[in-house]
């Protein structure tokens, strides 16, 4: 069994055959013959499901891979399903937003346990060394950015000739229905071709990993830079705005991902100049993390004290609390080991595990959003720490679980 699945003929075969059956679930999906629930059940199969297959067949023992494609099926319909009663999804474009954010957001837990799962596959053990973390997920991250680059240019392509030759709406509508199988079509020969040619596969990666550690020290002086005017001229300012608010979380980001991406030049001993800079950049960025990190939550601070709690409000705390979780983590793993910064991997490994587990109860009762908005709000209300003619019923009006609950 697994000289057949290390042939990659056999594995196109079955990525091809696994492509049919996405395409089988889409069309299913797509007719809205089921119920809610279980068109969500298999839409979540044929997305995640199946496309955990479609990645780890030939890298994962078969045991291993299809227990942790079986698991991606009730996992991510509980994401979906959740947000759908909890925020009435509907149809229109807002409901659009919020499959689209809830899809995502079970697309970013499914990376993460997927990179736990085929590290600890790797090596054969419950918990992984970090190294095979890192290889793990810089390797899915590049196949993807890989697939969604020849996605890209296939969407370029076929939208180009739909505008050169004026293509009618019905057809245009026809070619939309085709597009997406398509896509399947372009990621599978992606992946194929990078299972035929690994080392391009390994040297696409060690590209974007360079890159990113020599780039975003720039990017990180850009979006600081930016902000200096307005320290000088008007220092209140930088707590205050939705504007700054992406600035610092996109900041943080750029920070984490700039430190975690430095890690094969981790306790490496180099007196060239270049490497040295790259360490004491990374020795920098830990110190500029809190800033960021610290500005962002008084932003949010801010937004609690002007509103209250509200449904956004609690998602970005609890996303405060993932990016303190890397903060805390980076500092004093900085004050203890200097430079070298030796706990750098237990801090990722912890985080990443904290931001999974936040993430996953904030898809239960027990820390949901809009309940937790509505019980604050409404107690807000009732004490009069806020006027009938000051409540926000712009947020009920563009929430209609909100509403419901508060009536």
């Amino acid at each position: 069994m697994k000289i057949f699945f290390e042939d990659p003929r056999y594995r196109t075969a079955i990525r091809l055959g696994l492509v049919a059956l996405q395409i089988g679930g889409f069309l299913v999906v797509e007719s809205s013959t089921l119920a809610p629930t279980v068109t969500i059940i298999v839409g979540c199969a044929a997305l995640f499901s199946l496309s955990v297959v479609i990645v780890g067949i030939g890298r994962m023992q078969l045991s291993t891979l299809v227990q942790w494609a079986a698991t991606c099926i009730p996992l991510t319909s509980w994401i979906i399903l959740y947000n759908d009663e909890n925020q009435n999804l509907g149809f229109g474009p807002v409901a659009l937003v919020n499959l689209s954010a809830s899809i995502i957001e079970a697309g970013v837990i499914v990376f993460v346990c997927h990179v736990f799962v085929a590290a600890a596959d790797a090596d054969r053990r419950l918990i992984a060394t970090y190294s095979t973390y890192f290889n793990q997920a810089w390797t899915l991250a590049t196949e993807l950015l890989l697939a969604g680059a020849g996605i890209l240019m296939f969407w370029a392509i076929v939208f180009g000739c739909l505008w050169l030759f004026s293509v009618d709406e019905k057809r245009l509508s026809l070619a939309t229905e085709v597009l997406f199988p398509a896509s399947s079509l372009v990621a599978v020969t992606v992946l194929d071709a990078l299972d035929r040619r690994p080392a391009v596969l390994v040297a696409a990666r060690s590209f974007l990993i360079s890159s990113l550690s020599w780039t975003l020290p720039a990017v990180i002086l850009i979006l600081f830079g930016g902000l200096v005017p307005t320290a000088i001229e008007q220092p209140k300012r930088l707590w205050h705005g939705d504007e700054n608010s992406i600035t610092f979380f996109l900041a943080s980001l750029v920070l984490i991902t700039f430190i975690t991406a430095t890690f094969p030049h981790h306790g490496r001993k180099s007196d060239r100049l270049p490497f040295r800079f790259l360490l004491q950049a990374r020795f920098a960025a830990v110190f500029l993390l809190p800033v960021a990190v610290a500005l962002y939550a008084a932003i949010e601070m801010d937004a609690y004290l002007d509103k209250g709690w509200t449904p956004y409000g609690i998602i970005n705390i609890a996303t405060v609390a993932i990016l303190g979780t890397y903060t805390f983590g980076y500092v004093g793993t900085a004050l203890a080991t200097g430079i070298a910064l030796r706990g750098l991997p237990a801090v990722n490994i912890v985080a990443a595990l904290a931001g999974i587990t936040l993430t996953l109860v904030s898809t239960t009762p027990l820390l949901d959003a809009n309940r937790l908005a509505v019980d604050y709000q409404l107690e807000r209300l009732d004490s009069g720490q806020v006027a009938p003619d000051e409540f926000d019923y712009d947020m009920i009006d563009f929430d209609k679980t909100f509403a419901d609950m508060a009536d």
